[in-house]
C-alpha cells in the first residue's frame, strides 16, 4: 500500500525521485523486508506529501489504533474517547453514525491489530475472562472453555488468590478444561504492572 500511494503521488507530481543516472529513470522509494527508503527533493511540499502518505497508511494500516491501544493516556486517545467512546474503549466501541471516514477507518483497522494480540495480565481488573484475548500461545485467543462457574462480566483477577500474585490453581482447573487450565496456570503474571494490551 505504500509503495502505491507513493507511486501515486509521483504520478501526480507531488513526488519527484531522484535519478541516478543522467537521462536515467526516477527512483523515488525502495522498498525491503522491514524498511522503505524515500527518495525526494527536500522541500517542504515534498515533506508535506510524504506526512500525508504515511498518515493514510497509518489510518488504513491500524498502526493509529495500536498508538491509542499503547498510550492509553495520550492526548489523542482523551479526545476520541470523549467525542467516540467515553464509556468504553477502542477495542469494544460500536461506530457511530455520522462520524468521520478517519475514525470508520480506524475501527475497521481493530480486526488486523485483534487478530494476533491480546492481553498481558497484570495487577488491573479489566481483562474479562470470557470475551477478552488473553492465553497466549502462538497467538493470544479467548477461553474456549465454556462460561461455567464464573459471571460473564467477571475479570481474570478473580482467577489469582487473595493476595493476588499468583494463579489459584484449584480455581483454574475446576472452572477450565485441561488445555485453558494448563495455558492459564504457565502464564507469567506481571503483578507490579497494569493491564497491558500488546
Amino acid at each position: 500500500m505504500l509503495s502505491n500511494l507513493i507511486s501515486l503521488a509521483e504520478r501526480d507530481g507531488e513526488l519527484k525521485g531522484v535519478a541516478i543516472s543522467r537521462g536515467g529513470p526516477r527512483i523515488s522509494h525502495l522498498l525491503f523486508a522491514d524498511d522503505t527508503l524515500i527518495f525526494c527533493q527536500a522541500t517542504s511540499e515534498a515533506m508535506h506529501c510524504i506526512k500525508r502518505i504515511l498518515g493514510t497508511l497509518e489510518a488504513a494500516s491500524g498502526l493509529q489504533v495500536w498508538r491509542i491501544i499503547s498510550n492509553p493516556n495520550s492526548l489523542l486517545n482523551r479526545l476520541l474517547q470523549h467525542k467516540y467512546f467515553p464509556s468504553s474503549d477502542i477495542l469494544t466501541v460500536n461506530p457511530i453514525q455520522g462520524s468521520s471516514f478517519t475514525w470508520r477507518s480506524m475501527l475497521e483497522a481493530r480486526s488486523v491489530i485483534l487478530c494476533g494480540s491480546g492481553w498481558q495480565v497484570g495487577d488491573d481488573k479489566q481483562i474479562r475472562i470470557w470475551s477478552d484475548q488473553w492465553i497466549p500461545s502462538p497467538i493470544f485467543f479467548p477461553v474456549i472453555s465454556i462460561p461455567i462457574g464464573l459471571p460473564i462480566d467477571v475479570t481474570v483477577d478473580a482467577l489469582l488468590t487473595e493476595e493476588g500474585e499468583a494463579w489459584n490453581e484449584d480455581l483454574v482447573r475446576s472452572i477450565f478444561q485441561q488445555e485453558d487450565s494448563d495455558l492459564i496456570l504457565n502464564m507469567p503474571l506481571d503483578t507490579g504492572n497494569s493491564d497491558t494490551f500488546r
